[in-house]
């Protein structure tokens, strides 16, 4: 996964992390460990020190289970209020 530029949550420099927000099951078997263990979205900030998780909204599909949701916490505004879907398509 390619490293993406952003600002440290807690000293606001620059710094390089792993952002992941489509985790699609259906494709990537692997995607669901990621985001159960922790191991997505995560920094480390060699200025600071801040070591842990990210704020950013992240997207979970997996078409075996007909389900799809968007995290609450971290949705963006442009969603229009539709948070959380059930993708009932068979």
């Amino acid at each position: 996964m390619p490293q993406t530029q952003i600002s440290c949550p807690r000293c606001r420099q620059i710094i390089a992390a792993n952002v992941e927000q489509l985790f699609d099951v259906t494709y990537e078997p692997a995607a669901k460990q990621r985001l159960l263990s922790g191991q997505s979205n995560h920094a480390r900030c060699p200025h600071c020190g801040y070591d842990g998780r990210l704020a950013t909204p992240v997207v979970y599909h997996d078409n075996t289970a007909g389900a799809g949701a968007v995290d609450r916490e971290t949705a963006p505004d442009d969603l229009g209020g539709c948070a959380v879907g059930i993708d009932q398509t068979e």
